[in-house]
């Protein structure tokens, strides 16, 4: 049947409408510009291709699918089931293939995982850290707790460093003490510096932010806790927890820039204090975890193990002992 510039059709072939196919049954129907199909084949629409069942589906820029082939989504593909998932700029799938996530490849099991710039592997296949560009792990270091001679020199030396983020953390000093060692640093240094302490101190002067104590955390009032860390995050001031469990991990009810997860290795600074987790454990952790704040690494953390933290699954990891024990041997 022949309409206006149409054909129509009632059946399973094919209806041209204006300047469209429709089709009612399994073959294909085009309305203005566009293809739809109501069973199994294909649904085209505006610029964009739609399926109802397991090939394929686009719409606007991108093709969906629900079942198990492919879901491509504005400038990427998703996989709902084993095949792939393409998000954003990169590739997620949620079994055991490959998982692509930003800029990077993430497998959450056997086969391989690309996390930024990097390839890793959790379990037996390969890990390629250098061939690929590398994700830099972020590097942290803490004060050390207690004053020692020199000292103000050293934190110097160290903040030249540029990607570096420094946690100030004398826990025995009063507000007046700590101001004053603040104010012994160079003040160009100040965006690098996250108070443990004293928080009010970033108030008079231009630190990078605040670091919460599981002291703090637990003391605090969970409501007055959450105004805090609303007011330092509108200021644009990072937060961030110390963390002793998975299970913290995944149920901190503030949003964070990092967290602290110790002791990782058995302490350098505490020579009582001992790795808490198994690596299975952590490797585990960070298959499955749902939370998405960055995790650094802390307690008995050496510089060169960084490339063995990123493959368990670390963004980050922090420096204590390793960096201040020669110094105070030295000075005993």
């Amino acid at each position: 049947m022949l309409v206006g510039n149409g054909l129509l059709s009632t059946n399973n072939r094919a209806l041209l409408y204006g300047n469209g196919l429709l089709s009612t049954n399994n073959r294909a129907l085009l309305y203005g510009n566009s293809l739809l199909s109501t069973n199994n084949r294909a649904l085209l629409y505006g610029n964009g291709l739609l399926s109802t069942n397991n090939v394929a589906l686009l719409i606007g820029n991108s093709l969906l699918s629900t079942n198990n082939v492919a879901l491509l989504h504005g400038n990427g593909l998703l996989s709902t089931n084993n095949v792939a998932l393409l998000y954003g700029n990169g590739l997620l799938l949620t079994n055991n293939v490959a998982l692509l996530h930003g800029n990077g490849l993430l497998s959450t099991n056997n086969r391989a995982l690309l996390n930024g710039n990097g390839l890793l592997s959790i379990n037996n296949k390969g890990l390629l850290t250098h061939s690929l560009i590398k994700v830099n792990m972020q590097k942290v270091i803490l004060s050390n707790p207690t004053d020692f001679d020199g000292e103000i020199a050293i934190i110097e030396q160290l903040l030249m460093e540029e990607s570096l983020i420094f946690h100030l953390r004398k826990p025995d000093k009063n507000l007046k003490q700590l101001e004053d060692f603040l104010r012994s640093i160079p003040a160009k240094f100040y965006k690098k510096i996250v108070l443990h302490s004293h928080h009010e101190l970033i108030k008079k002067y231009n630190l990078r932010g605040i670091h919460i104590t599981e002291a703090i955390r637990q003391n605090m009032d969970e409501t007055v806790m959450s105004n805090m860390i609303k007011l330092f995050r509108n200021r644009g001031l990072s937060v961030s927890f110390s963390l002793h469990t998975l299970n913290a991990i995944e149920n901190l009810s503030f949003k964070a820039d990092y967290v602290f997860l110790s002791p990782i290795l058995k302490s350098i600074s505490k020579t009582d204090y001992i790795g808490a987790f198994t690596m299975d454990e952590l490797q585990f952790f960070f298959q499955v975890r749902k939370s998405k704040t960055p995790v650094y690494a802390l307690g008995g953390i050496r510089e060169e193990n960084k490339d063995f933290l990123q493959r368990i699954g670390f963004q980050g990891f922090a420096l204590m002992g390793a960096i201040w024990g020669p110094y105070i041997q030295e000075e005993k």
